[in-house]
Formats: structure tokens, C-alpha cells, sequence
């Protein structure tokens, strides 16, 4: 009997290929139920707990003065989550912002703000990929720890540098570099900078 039991697991490991996890979920269930008594129960029982656990990742392009910041959210098996964003009172050459965690924030932030944010639901338990506007910010550099609800293990962080200006480099002979200050939005060159 374990050997149709391992034919599950197998069978698993196969379809997690294919990207269609419901699928996965049945066939997993399924195993559980007919061999609950196989000596590697826990595999089948660690897959389907990964598909049905909550999962959120985000990303911006960049953080402009005054204008709102759009998040590209990653999530699945999750009703919303919230973002506190924290200041950061550090230079942007900081050695603090190597490495960024609860212990930075305490000794360098404060909480400037809070929001919170619905997402649709993902019923066939796929990642989703979704655009969330957050309010605008001043320039600075910002912390946002995104809490989704009801999840608060799965806690993801993030560095924000709010600033109209970008460098733009590129590597020339000799172990050079060329660098140019360009505004953000518009992509003109900043003069004097």
C-alpha cells in the first residue's frame, strides 16, 4: 500500500509543474484519505498545507514626491493586508540600510502612516499578480511593512527611496563610469547635480 500512496505523492510533485494547484489539492486530499496510514503521511500533508498557505510579495518601480505610489502585490489565499510605512531618519549612505529590520526601524523610524488594502480572492489557489495605488509621500527614505490579515507570520518588508531624482551610470574603458542625475518623471538630466 505504500507504493500507491507514493504513486500520490509523485503524481503531486508532476502536476506542480503544470500550475494548477486545485487540481493538485484534490489529488493530495485524496492520497490523505486512502492511505492515511502511510509512513510518509506528512509529505502529502506538507504539500497541501503549502498550496493552501497564504503568500504575499510586493514591488514598486519608484516612489515619486507627492505622487501616488503604485504597489505590484503577488498574493494568494489572502482577504487584504496592511502597509505601515515607517521614515527613516538616515542618509541615503547609511550602513544601516544594508540590512533593514525591526531593530533599524525602532532605533531610526517612525510610523507616518497606515493603510490597508482588499484583495480578490484566488479560489483556484494560484499566485495573483495585482496593482494597488498607496498614498502619496514626501521625499525620504521610508520603510513599509505589508501585514496581511489575519496572517501576521507571513510579514513582508521594504526599503522606499522617495525622490524626483534618479542616477543613471554606465561602465566606460578603463574601469570607468559615466553617471548622470535625471529627473524621474520626465528623464531630462538635473543640472548642477
Amino acid at each position: 500500500l505504500d507504493v500507491c500512496a507514493e504513486v500520490y505523492l509523485r503524481l503531486s510533485e508532476r502536476m506542480q509543474h503544470k500550475d494548477d494547484p486545485a487540481q493538485r489539492l484534490v489529488l493530495l486530499r485524496e492520497g490523505i484519505k486512502r492511505y492515511p496510514n502511510y509512513n510518509r503521511i506528512n509529505a502529502l500533508k506538507n504539500e497541501e498545507k503549502e498550496i493552501l498557505s497564504p503568500r504575499l510579495d510586493f514591488r514598486m518601480e519608484y516612489a515619486y514626491p507627492e505622487e501616488p505610489i503604485h504597489l505590484w502585490v503577488q498574493h494568494r489565499n489572502l482577504q487584504g493586508f496592511t502597509v505601515k510605512l515607517y521614515q527613516l531618519f538616515l542618509s541615503a549612505e547609511s550602513d544601516a540600510l544594508v540590512k533593514v529590520g525591526p531593530k533599524t526601524v525602532t532605533k531610526y523610524g517612525k510610523l507616518v502612516g497606515e493603510e490597508h488594502f482588499d484583495l480578490p480572492p484566488t479560489p483556484d489557489y494560484r499566485l495573483r499578480m495585482d496593482t494597488v495605488k498607496m498614498k502619496p509621500l514626501k521625499t525620504g527614505i521610508y520603510y513599509a511593512v505589508a501585514v496581511p490579515d489575519g496572517h501576521r507570520n507571513t510579514i513582508r518588508g521594504a526599503l522606499i527611496y522617495v525622490s524626483s531624482l534618479q542616477v543613471l551610470h554606465r561602465a566606460l574603458p578603463d574601469n570607468r563610469q559615466e553617471m548622470v542625475v535625471l529627473d524621474k518623471q520626465s528623464g531630462h538630466p538635473v543640472a548642477a547635480a
